[in-house]
């Protein structure tokens, strides 16, 4: 569990390890004289290996639990209380230039292109097929009305009531149409920058294989042993109106505890459906590949986040607890491990250490500004669009000035 415990193979295929947890160690057997005490031992040994008689000694990542302690002896605290927290990458926020044009499916673009197509069609067929006879410009009343509606702005409104009622119409789509068009906008643009879409424990349902998995199952059975306790009370009561305000109709015991005290035994059982991860490293690659979030110890966090700028770690820490080296239960070693440890806390080593391995090799990773408006990247479709219109003005504009030229020759 890097930074607690590295393996290294050589080309022999013999193992060495190295980290915080083998310095710290290294740091006790100087004071006690010797390295006897893990002649024998796996350091990256489980609790079983220990009580069977197989290791002597866990040191890693191993973190004090209540039912670890009843088949262990503990050590002093090493590292300071760590809880468990999210480690997710990092999501990039990616605007399209011409997102205005994303508003709206499909369907509702192509039916609002009809529109203005056939209004284009009735605009110009019933227009006068040889214009105004005394050349006058016109602009028809529909135009008006039309340009007077989708423009906030006022205009003689028609004289006849089928009018008045065409134009109401109209005026309550191009209002409605315009008001959903912003709205919709503005909820695109919210979105787009809100940046983690998780920011809980609530927000997971995956996990891997550490003492993280030990505390959703611990979670999960403490759920349903709450479940077991309400059925049997709700059954003993001989009272009916008893039974009937602690009936228990489906687990977990009604709506009311479906967004919160079974999040445990669904996170447990999705869980359990994906599959545990061996190690911390896999969860890490996984994190970089795919759509995936991995919970882990908060030092393990620390340690990935602070070499990678594409990780972050995310919401507060949850189940603190300490990190301690484990010994056989009533092991002779326990209090002079402690007294040692008690002793590089006093001097200061085991703070250099971690300074050693989470801070020295820490990169330098850009900020993150607080700044929510958008920047000039983001409007550059809308300046785009603008200038299209402009060039495309300017060519009409030189057309119709060679057109004029030509019929003045004419």
């Amino acid at each position: 569990e890097p930074p607690f415990v590295f393996r290294n193979i050589s080309e022999s295929g013999a193992y060495s390890y190295y980290g915080y947890s083998i310095d710290v160690l290294d740091k006790i057997t100087k004071r006690d004289g010797g390295y006897g005490l893990l002649e024998k031992g796996h350091w990256t040994g489980c609790i079983g290996n220990v009580v069977r008689g197989e290791a002597d000694v866990i040191l890693g990542a191993l973190t004090v639990t209540a039912e670890r302690d009843k088949v262990l002896d503990f050590t002093l605290p090493y590292y300071n209380f760590a809880g468990i927290q999210i480690l997710m990458k990092k999501q990039t926020v990616n605007i399209n230039l011409f997102y205005y044009a994303n508003v709206f499916t499909a369907q509702v673009s192509f039916m609002r292109n009809v529109h203005g197509i056939v209004h284009v069609v009735t605009s110009v067929v019933g227009s006068h097929p040889h214009g105004d006879p005394l050349g006058h410009r016109v602009f028809i009343a529909c135009v008006m009305s039309w340009w007077g509606t989708t423009s906030n702005r006022g205009g003689d409104p028609p004289r006849s009531l089928s009018g008045r009622l065409l134009v109401a119409g109209f005026w309550f789509f191009s209002v409605i149409m315009m008001s959903t068009f912003t709205a919709n906008l503005a909820a695109f643009l919210t979105v787009s920058r809100m940046g983690m879409t998780i920011t809980s424990l609530d927000d997971l349902n995956r996990q891997s294989e550490s003492s993280v998995m030990e505390y959703f199952q611990r979670m999960a059975k403490i759920e349903k042993d709450f479940y077991e306790r309400w059925k049997t009370i709700s059954l003993d009561k001989t009272s009916e109106d008893a039974q009937a305000s602690l009936a228990v109709w489906d687990y977990p015991l009604g709506e009311f505890l479906d967004s919160e005290w079974n999040k445990y035994d669904a996170m447990w059982s999705t869980i359990q459906e994906n599959g545990l991860l061996s190690s911390n490293m896999a969860g890490v690659e996984r994190v970089m590949s795919e759509n995936f979030a991995l919970i882990t110890e908060t030092p393990v966090v620390q340690y990935y986040t602070s070499r990678n700028c594409e990780l972050t770690g995310i919401g507060e820490q949850f189940s603190r607890r300490p990190y301690s080296i484990g010994l056989k239960e009533r092991s002779p070693y326990t209090d002079k491990f402690s007294r040692s440890i008690l002793e590089l806390q006093k001097e200061l080593e085991l703070s250099s250490l971690r300074l050693h391995w989470w801070a020295s090799s820490e990169v330098n990773c850009p900020k993150e500004t607080a700044n929510t408006g958008l920047d000039l990247y983001s409007l550059s479709g809308t300046f785009i669009l603008t200038g299209a219109g402009i060039i495309l003005g300017l060519i009409v504009l030189g057309l119709e000035h060679i057109v004029t030229r030509m019929k003045r020759r004419q």
